[in-house]
């Protein structure tokens, strides 16, 4: 019995690649696979009015965006959650993330947290986190005509994690998107949002630690506690 999910051995575009405006990206794995829904199991970011066409052929994974515009300086992430699996026992991979950078570097900030109802403090199901870029244009009605800037799923344990997010000023909205097209459009759809903007931002500290050595009679040397930290 096969109890090993099929493993990456190939990428094109490398995984991480920068500089790059790719018609195609394509994965190929050490035996066939096949896919599992993959409207649902695999979340793009930033997202695309129209989802590229995803398939599998063999053993690699073709994703087509030769339809797409690629904005310019900007981090797009593909992740698979239980998406792929070999064809002979069905094995998953548990999660597989594939990025690239329209730009010279991969954005790198992070946003968490958690999800609950409020009545009950039980976790939704289906439940997706949405990330809108804030703009002077963004009103209430963004919510039912535009799909978000970044999406990720609330985890079985009630949690979320966006990565790769670039640097700007977002609204965070909580929708159980029963259509899945990532937006508020059905009345039994529960929704919630932050009442506060996210500014998601990085801190780089440089500690610099001066250390004493003075000469013993015996020659040894003593290395002293730190007289400064800055």
């Amino acid at each position: 019995i096969d109890t090993i999910a099929p493993v990456v051995v190939r990428e094109k575009p490398h995984n991480n690649a920068t500089h790059t405006n790719p018609s195609k990206i394509t994965v190929v794995f050490n035996e066939k696979i096949q896919l599992n829904s993959i409207d649902e199991t695999c979340l793009i970011s930033p997202v695309f009015e129209t989802k590229p066409t995803i398939t599998a052929r063999k053993k690699k994974l073709i994703i087509s965006l030769k339809n797409q515009t690629l904005r310019n300086n900007t981090t797009y992430t593909f992740n698979f959650s239980k998406a792929i699996k070999d064809v002979h026992e069905g094995t998953f991979i548990e999660q597989y993330v594939y990025a690239f950078s329209t730009g010279g570097e991969l954005d790198s900030l992070k946003i968490q947290g958690s999800v609950r109802i409020a009545e009950t403090d039980e976790i939704p199901k289906n439940c997706y986190v949405l990330l809108y870029t804030h703009t002077p244009e963004f009103s209430d009605s963004t919510l039912y005509n535009t799909v978000p800037t970044y999406t990720t799923k609330v985890s079985e344990q009630g949690n979320f994690l966006f990565s790769n997010i670039q640097q700007g000023t977002y609204v965070l909205y909580a929708l159980v998107d029963e259509d899945k097209n990532f937006r508020y459009s059905q009345a039994n759809e529960f929704v919630a949002f932050l009442d506060t903007l996210v500014v998601p931002s990085a801190r780089i500290v440089y500690d610099t630690i001066r250390y004493s050595i003075a000469q013993e009679s015996d020659s040894s040397l003593l290395v002293q506690q730190p007289e400064d930290t800055i």
